[in-house]
């Protein structure tokens, strides 16, 4: 019977084959995360309140933009009723200070139409603007008041008013338009779009 040959001696111990390395070098610390894993309850409140401020930005934000819109909204409204009130008024005083048939027909012509007009765009108005007679007040331009008691000094009110009345009515016409265009009510549109032809009636054109 052959000896049993010994058993081969273990390789020596290195760096590359230490089976006990990762006791004496246990490699590197994970690295911890900035956000909170939520595994204790102040780490789940910060989670919540930062979730709810979020929230809050974001609606801050929406609310901002739908606010700003509404906003400009609003003042195509006021436009409109502080432009009808200053033509009714200008055409009151032309009706008195005009010599010429032509321009004291477009005055009455004017000032009736717009009367008869101005209870239903106030309606429409006041859903969405106050309106009252001390806002109505402030539709009064001292500039045109000027302008006219210019013209009158030098006999040329009637073709001042004339042209006065055209350029203002084409002004109103348009914010009438804003106003159509910016609506979704069905009785809102179609009562501002027979006030857009009346206006082009008045102007001697065709509403498009």
């Amino acid at each position: 019977m052959q000896p049993q040959n010994p058993m081969p001696a273990p390789p020596p111990i290195t760096p590359e084959n230490n089976p006990y390395d990762f006791i004496t070098n246990p490699g590197p610390a994970a690295k911890k995360s900035w956000i909170p894993s939520g595994n204790s309850t102040g780490q789940r409140l910060l989670i919540v309140s930062v979730g709810l401020l979020i929230i809050v930005i974001i609606f801050a934000i929406v609310a901002s933009l739908i606010g700003g819109a509404g906003q400009g909204d609003k003042q195509v409204l006021l436009s409109a009723a502080l432009q009808q009130q200053e033509l009714i008024r200008v055409a009151g005083v032309a009706e008195e200070k005009t010599r010429g048939n032509s321009a004291k027909d477009l005055a009455t012509t004017v000032k009736m139409t717009l009367q008869s007009d101005q209870s239903e765009l106030q309606a429409i108005v006041k859903k969405s603007v106050k309106l009252d007679a001390k806002t109505l007040a402030t539709s009064r331009n001292a500039e045109t008041d000027k302008l006219l008691t210019a013209a009158e000094q030098t006999n040329r009110f009637d073709e001042f008013y004339t042209q006065y009345t055209k350029e203002e009515l084409t002004k109103y016409q348009s914010t009438l338009k804003k106003m159509h265009d910016g609506t979704n009510n069905k009785e809102d549109r179609a009562t501002l779009a027979k006030h857009y032809e009346h206006i082009g009636l008045l102007l001697g054109t065709e509403s498009n």
